[in-house]
């Protein structure tokens, strides 16, 4: 079956089903089918927003408003801030770096996440030791629990302001949050280059560049007035230690790279038509990547390159590795946002082949590192000058210094925000080009895309998916009889 005959067969069913539980008011299983929409929305990524399933979660939002009372506006206590993280990571992503700036603001701290990551935030706990509060939540029972309690939450601390951090599909999180009543309700846009629902549960959309901010003004509707912009910085753990290489680095020259593989797939496997061009350039260079997903096109560069090429899961110390090396080459077409900045703060110079638009905006002085190339060719030939001569290589080092937002201009901007609603970070217009960004996503589509609406939480569409539930069933089995990373 074809990508878009999976996609469109896989969605009318779960509309469908949307349909005839509403009428029905099984609206447990209308969650769990919007759960689904929205998952393989996100994973087939031909739009921004999806209309008919903003209408469906406004429906939602307004029955729940009816069933439980509203919280009355005079009662919102401005001492106190919730924030929601259905992500529930302790040092990956942007939720630690956000709470150490609001702890700043001297307010109390709700901090709302998934049951599943109780006692794994050794971190996220530090930040918010004292009077701050942690609460865990069940996310793999029924939506509707969950939702409920995230309500309770809200009506127990009456916050007078509210941050979403949440994954694209999480219906109780954003319908929970279009039931606050009197709260300024952030949301910070971490996907802004894919598909997310939920454009109606937020006040204001918290974007870390200029690229989303116009996807978001342009393809998901969403008012200029409500978009601030708002760069990020990576938190670094200094107490994390160098954990090795699986290799001896000696007369090596060490090129790294890391993250989730599918970003390195599509567009005619350029990103590895890149690496052997670049392994060919100098015999001393070894490539290591750090990451999890379909290994299949580094397996056949390890075997054309023996003991030059490695392979690694993620690991905490990953930005000491980037310490060691004398390059990080970033993935594609699928730019890592993240992986980037950690690389400019440990020195390590971030090569990146820009996609389009989507690889614009993540470092501050971007255009004057000169680090980002429009070609592949451009980026091969600045590339063998940067192997070769130590002169250039320092000179472009010495300007990764102010390409990231400090930890104290951040908090001052945080501020800012959640006082006046804006920041000191003017959004500027761009022409976009999305068709080729998002076409890559359509030729990487194919039943894992599908089956991911089979989640622990939408229990009730296995039966509606019996086929797609034994291929994922049969993938995970072979997984772990392989021992992939």
């Amino acid at each position: 079956m074809n990508s878009k005959k999976l996609f469109d067969n896989t969605y009318k069913r779960l509309d469908d089903l949307v349909s005839k539980a509403i009428k029905k008011r099984d609206y447990e299983k209308a969650l769990q089918a919007m759960n689904g929409i929205a998952t393989i929305e996100y994973n087939w990524n031909q739009r921004y927003v999806d209309h008919k399933l903003e209408k469906r979660i406004d429906f939602m939002t307004s029955y729940f408003r009816r069933k439980y009372a509203s919280v009355n506006i005079a009662d919102t206590d401005d001492s106190t801030i919730l924030f929601y993280d259905s992500f529930g990571l302790d040092i990956r992503g942007l939720a630690a770096i956000y709470l150490k700036a609001l702890v700043k603001t001297g307010k109390r701290i709700i901090y709302v996440a998934p049951e599943s990551s109780k006692g794994k935030q050794p971190l996220i706990s530090s930040i918010l030791s004292g009077d701050h509060v942690m609460i865990y939540i069940d996310k793999n029972g029924p939506t509707i629990n969950s939702l409920t309690e995230i309500y309770h939450i809200y009506c127990r601390y009456h916050p007078s302001t509210a941050f979403q951090y949440i994954f694209p599909w999480d219906m109780d999180g954003i319908i929970a949050f279009g039931l606050f009543y009197g709260t300024v309700r952030y949301k910070i846009n971490l996907t802004d280059h894919a598909f997310w629902s939920g454009i109606s549960s937020f006040d204001y959309n918290i974007e870390f560049r200029d690229y989303g901010a116009n996807i978001s003004l342009r393809y998901r509707g969403i008012p200029k007035e409500k978009i601030t912009k708002l760069p990020y910085y990576p938190y670094r753990n200094s107490t994390i230690e160098f954990e090795g290489l699986p290799f001896d680095l000696s007369g090596k020259k060490l090129v790294f790279s890391g993250g989730e593989l599918y970003k390195t797939l599509g567009e005619g496997n350029t990103y590895y038509r890149i690496l052997r061009e670049i392994l060919r350039t100098d015999s001393s260079v070894v490539f290591l990547y750090a990451g999890h997903g379909d290994d299949s096109e580094l397996i056949k560069v390890m075997k054309e390159f023996r003991g030059r090429v490695f392979h690694i899961n993620e690991r905490n110390d990953f930005y000491l590795i980037m310490e060691r090396a004398y390059l990080y080459l970033n993935t594609y077409p699928m730019v890592g946002g993240l992986m980037m900045q950690y690389a400019a703060l440990s020195g390590c110079l971030p090569i990146t082949l820009r996609h389009n638009d989507d690889g614009s905006g993540i470092l501050i002085n971007e255009d004057e590192l000169g680090l980002t190339y429009d070609t592949a060719d451009d980026l091969l030939t600045d590339v063998k000058r940067l192997l070769s001569d130590d002169n250039y290589r320092n000179y472009k080092k010495k300007m990764l210094k102010d390409s990231v937002i400090t930890e104290q201009h951040f908090n001052d901007e945080m501020k800012k925000l959640i006082t006046l609603h804006c920041t000191d970070y003017p959004i500027k217009n761009m022409d976009l080009n999305v068709k080729e960004f998002l076409k890559d996503y359509k030729l990487r589509f194919g039943y894992s895309g599908a089956w991911d609406i089979l989640s622990r939480r939408n229990k009730l569409l296995y039966p509606l998916f019996p086929i797609l539930l034994v291929r994922k069933c049969i993938y995970r089995l072979l997984k772990k009889i392989r021992g992939n990373p």
